[in-house]
């Protein structure tokens, strides 16, 4: 059985971003089962906010609303939806990060897979 793994915002927003980068890659591998991708509706929405609501990223990279939606609907398919997850707060040094310890708790993830130093900073949970 694959390990289960749980990628934050930060690895989705740049897989979307940077097609045939590093983030991109690793989503790849996800959908093709070298490991099983967990992720919350709570991930997926922060991801999706990022890319519609961030201005900045709208003036450096071209996209619509339309790729967004398609791209998340994609990562929705490739990967494990994990649900009934228990709030766990005051991990991160980031509230906002919390969800996503929450998810891999959740999801009994091996590993979680992300580029915020907030996450970064727990090394082992």
């Amino acid at each position: 059985m694959p390990p289960k793994v749980v990628f934050d915002s930060t690895i989705l927003v740049s897989a979307f971003l940077t097609p045939n980068g590093l983030c991109d890659h690793l989503l790849r591998q996800g959908r093709q089962g070298v490991f099983s991708l967990m992720l919350s509706d709570a991930i997926l929405a922060e991801s999706r906010e990022v890319l519609t609501g961030d201005e900045v990223l709208r003036e450096d990279y071209s996209y619509t609303d339309q790729d967004v939606a398609a791209f998340i609907h994609a990562v929705r398919g490739a990967a494990t939806a994990v649900r009934d997850i228990s709030p766990i707060p005051g991990v991160t040094r980031d509230p906002n990060d919390d969800m996503v310890v929450a998810c891999a708790v959740g999801a009994d993830a091996h590993y979680v897979i992300t580029r915020d130093k907030d996450l970064l900073s727990l090394r082992m949970y």
